[in-house]
């Protein structure tokens, strides 16, 4: 069992260790559903304290990864609020441009 190779820690310890090694595994591209069904598997060997550190990873991915996806949409909306604004902009320096030039061919 994990008793043996981490029992120089304590529970906070083991908690975090199997918290890291699972921030890693996400980090090295293990999907949330493969680190599920480790979780499981601890579960059901009842191994409470890495199941408390993989679940932590899982659920901080899972916060992060909704607040990151928040933002995306976020920025997205941002810029094409400003596509809008540098485009009615542009158009309207453009129409103020063809208004001066014809204004020139009248007094001219």
């Amino acid at each position: 069992m994990y008793k043996d190779i981490f029992d120089h820690l304590g529970k906070d310890d083991i908690i975090q260790e199997y918290y890291m090694m699972a921030i890693h595994d996400i980090n090295c591209g293990m999907s949330l559903e493969a680190l599920r069904k480790v979780l499981k598997h601890y579960e059901e060997l009842q191994m409470f304290l890495p199941c408390a550190g993989i679940k932590k990873a899982i659920q901080e991915t899972e916060r992060i990864s909704s607040m990151v996806q928040s933002n995306f949409y976020d920025v997205v909306e941002m810029t094409n609020m400003i596509k809008g604004f540098i485009t009615e902009e542009s158009d309207f320096n453009i129409n103020k441009t063809n208004r001066e030039q014809d204004d020139h061919e009248i007094n001219d």
